[in-house]
């Protein structure tokens, strides 16, 4: 049986005086799992990724951590890259080590591993400017890896990028999953991207939000692009839209 990473009780998260952005939001968080979160815009879902990261604290509930989890490492990738744009490739990636305390001597094959990972071992000593809109998203994904986080969180990062690019880093995503024993947790708007990645894919209500649906799809160890083409994926998209539609009419005014 998947053990439970973090268990998120009774959320309830406002800001300022208007009405929750979340509340009573409960929700598992599997062990070694890709989890999208899917839902309309203005539902939380960005805000709950800022919750599991600890970068905001809820008003009330609590998240549940797993020992696995100790001590906590956590990789997030924001909607923009977020690159120093006067600094390498190289230096860019080695900033949380270098954050930790580690030498340049020590974590450079630590970065050159990750770079590795997403395919940019020759652009390590490029600048931010003299790359693509997607090679600075596998950048910003490399740096959030260099320190083998048990848990990667990601907001909508391909949400900016061009459908090819998309599909590629998508596939990119899923090769990173199958080297990796980290859990995910992605954020996006789109059903397709959501079915092609999830395990489980987590449907979510607005006004306030809080879980609607919850859908898991049995991961295949040969997931990649021909099962765009398949049968499978069009009746999982179609479950998914069928979630989304329903958590839609089921939101607030």
């Amino acid at each position: 049986m998947t053990s439970v990473l973090v268990g998120l009780r009774g959320l309830r998260l406002s800001f300022g005086t208007g009405a929750p952005v979340l509340d009573g939001l409960d929700l598992d968080v599997l062990t070694g799992e890709t989890l999208c979160l899917l839902g309309p815009s203005g539902c939380g879902k960005s805000t709950l990724l800022r919750l599991i990261a600890g970068l905001e604290q809820p008003d009330a509930g609590a998240l549940a951590w797993s020992d696995a989890l100790a001590p906590k490492k956590i990789g997030f990738v924001f909607q923009e890259p977020n690159l120093m744009p006067w600094a390498d490739i190289w230096a860019n990636v080695y900033l949380p080590l270098r954050l930790a305390g580690m030498s340049r001597k020590a974590a450079d094959p630590l970065v050159r591993e990750a770079l590795a990972r997403v395919g940019l071992s020759e652009a390590a000593k490029s600048l931010p400017r003299e790359l693509s809109g997607g090679m600075k998203m596998r950048a910003s994904i490399a740096r959030a890896l260099v320190d083998r986080p048990s848990l990667l969180l990601l907001d909508e990062p391909f949400a900016a990028l061009d459908e090819i690019t998309r599909w590629q880093l998508n596939d990119a995503l899923l090769d990173l999953r199958r080297e990796s024993a980290a859990t995910i947790v992605f954020v996006t708007h789109s059903v397709y991207e959501s079915a092609y990645l999830a395990d489980r894919v987590a449907v979510m209500r607005a006004r306030p939000g809080r879980i609607d649906a919850l859908l898991p799809f049995p991961r295949n160890a040969t997931r990649g692009p021909d099962e765009r083409r398949g049968p499978a994926f069009a009746e999982n998209c179609g479950a998914i839209a069928d979630a989304l539609e329903q958590a839609m009419r089921s939101s607030g005014p």
